[in-house]
């Protein structure tokens, strides 16, 4: 979707993120993170995300013969996200150790430091993984408005990329 770090503020810095991330954790058909990794392992697949300045993306990568099935999961989980307050407390957690080592790695620091020097004050000059003050503060709503504002309609696109087997035009009517 059009939602990378270009979009935030200082108060929400990372937000795009950690959305990306908590939205990949439960679902209104997979209400248990464990629901979501059993679909995964029958399906043979996995899930990651990629977020820059610019985007958040979503792929999942299965073998063909489930790719009806690996599309209604991906479907469910990027229209129906479940923020739970427990996940969003130990994902916390992590990001704040994430965002320790990025200081700590000098490639990205510069980055981050030319970026800040090029685009001041505008969410470009932000590195996506997010400031520890504004991460604390998000909660199940803010990660619901994000939700509700950049991953619907016209913010969106579903792509399909077909490498392994043979995927026929029946297979998308499921």
């Amino acid at each position: 979707s059009r939602a990378g770090s270009r979009h935030e503020s200082k108060e929400t810095e990372g937000l795009s993120r950690f959305y990306s991330i908590m939205s990949l954790k439960r679902s209104r058909a997979f209400p248990q993170q464990l629901d979501i990794s059993v679909e995964l392992d029958r399906l043979g697949a996995f899930i990651n995300i990629e977020q820059n300045r610019e985007y958040s993306a979503v792929y999942i990568k299965a073998y063909n013969e489930y790719f009806a099935d690996a599309v209604r999961l991906l479907g469910e989980m990027v229209a129906h996200p479940i923020f739970d307050t427990k996940d969003i407390e130990d994902e916390k957690k992590y990001f704040a150790s994430e965002i320790q080592n990025r200081f700590a790695d000098q490639n990205g620091s510069a980055l981050d430091e030319l970026f800040k020097l090029i685009f001041p004050g505008q969410g470009l000059a932000f590195s996506g993984i997010g400031d520890k003050n504004a991460i604390t503060s998000i909660g199940e709503a803010a990660l619901q408005q994000y939700h509700e504002t950049f991953h619907t309609g016209l913010n969106s696109a579903l792509v399909v990329n077909l490498g392994m087997g043979s995927v026929q035009p029946d297979d998308f009517s499921s």
